[in-house]
């Protein structure tokens, strides 16, 4: 069956084709469908995108199939303005919010997986709740999603005013945080108390990486970044700073998590985060002794190995063109064979993101060296 076009997708084709001439123009359309309980909404869509474009936009990123986070549709508070008290405030969405945000958000995945279709020279791609369907240069989407049952939560809360050492103060949550990281049998801590405001909340919340707006546990793979950019950044820093600065980002990561998806408990193996009333109080105990293979080095065989595993696709003989070059930090190794520490594999995955970002070998050389 073929959709019939409204007036404002005919003038918006128009314009499409009057922008690129005789250049591919592909019509994306999407039927979606968010269910809710006995609540459900649908929105029909067209999308306009053009070969040029999506080639630009597959130039330096490879993606990969993407399928729904609930976490993520749990975690939104809205930022709103309540004329009663004349005042700007965080709430909880309603049931019509979560319907709304909900097709917004499965539109965002199945564009992603549109160009991953393209990208793969796919005619067709098929997931537990949509299927893509790509007929020469019409693309047809049919998706439905089914989230359960609604459960009421609680209204998000007011800000309330206290005195704290003699001074009047107004906040969210008085938070407190404790972490310890274990490494070559010593122990790291670092203990943090604060009253939340709703500015900083707002402001945490908005494109932070550790915003909370999904749980965020131990990933190898950002550590080995993280423990390049880190000493990178302070040659002060040590191995074991960057590891008790790593489960701390994921603790304040997952109190955000813990406030925006109104829980009250968070608690794996190795931490435990509790909300009552106005307290938070977050504890984790990581032993890194436990988990040797993350620390041990690397030959440049198995360095090849682990980031094709990441996605990342490397010879040695780039590895050896990128010492050359000085875009890997040089660390003496013991005896006559070459091996690589996690730092150095954590800098080849931050050039791996730099070439992916578009930027040319010479420009990143510039960023590691730049004195030279």
């Amino acid at each position: 069956m073929v959709e019939e076009r409204s007036m404002a997708e005919e003038q918006m084709i128009s314009k499409i084709k009057e922008k690129y001439g005789n250049e591919l123009v592909y019509e994306v359309r999407k039927e979606i469908e968010s269910i809710i309980g006995d609540e459900r909404k649908k929105e029909s869509v067209l999308w306009i995108v053009s070969d040029k474009d999506i080639k630009k936009l597959l130039k330096y990123k490879k993606l990969e199939i993407i399928d729904i986070n609930t976490e993520k549709m749990q975690s939104i508070v809205l930022w709103t303005y309540d004329f009663d008290k004349d005042i700007k405030k965080f709430r909880t969405p309603n049931l019509s919010d979560f319907l709304h945000f909900s097709l917004d958000y499965m539109q965002e995945i199945l564009n992603l997986n549109t160009l991953y279709l393209l990208q793969e020279g796919l005619n067709e791609l098929r997931g537990e709740w949509f299927y893509i369907k790509k007929d020469n240069n019409k693309i047809n989407i049919q998706a439905s999603y089914n989230w359960g049952e609604w459960e009421e939560r609680e209204d998000f809360p007011s800000p309330i005013k206290e005195t704290v050492r003699g001074n009047e103060i107004e906040y969210l949550y008085k938070i407190t945080v404790n972490v310890t990281s274990k490494y070559k049998n010593k122990e790291r801590k670092n203990y943090n108390e604060w009253y939340l405001t709703q500015e900083e909340f707002r402001d945490r919340i908005r494109g932070d990486i550790y915003g909370g707006e999904i749980k965020k546990d131990i990933n190898i793979k950002e550590l080995y970044i993280k423990m390049d950019k880190d000493i990178d950044l302070s040659k002060d820093f040590t191995e074991k700073d960057v590891l008790l600065f790593h489960l701390c980002s994921i603790m304040y990561n997952n109190v955000f998590f813990l406030i925006r998806s109104g829980a009250d408990k968070i608690e794996t193996d190795w931490y435990k985060i509790e909300k009552q009333e106005r307290t938070i109080t977050a504890t984790a105990y990581y032993e890194w002794d436990k988990e040797p293979e993350i620390f041990k080095n690397f030959t440049v065989e198995e360095v090849v190995n682990q980031l094709k595993l990441w996605g990342v696709e490397i010879t040695p003989r780039t590895i050896k063109h990128y010492k050359f070059k000085r875009m890997i930090p040089y660390e003496k190794t013991p005896g006559e064979k070459r091996i690589y520490s996690i730092r150095q594999i954590g800098r080849l995955l931050r050039i791996d993101e730099m070439k992916r970002e578009g930027k040319t070998l010479e420009e990143i050389a510039k960023i590691f060296n730049p004195g030279q």
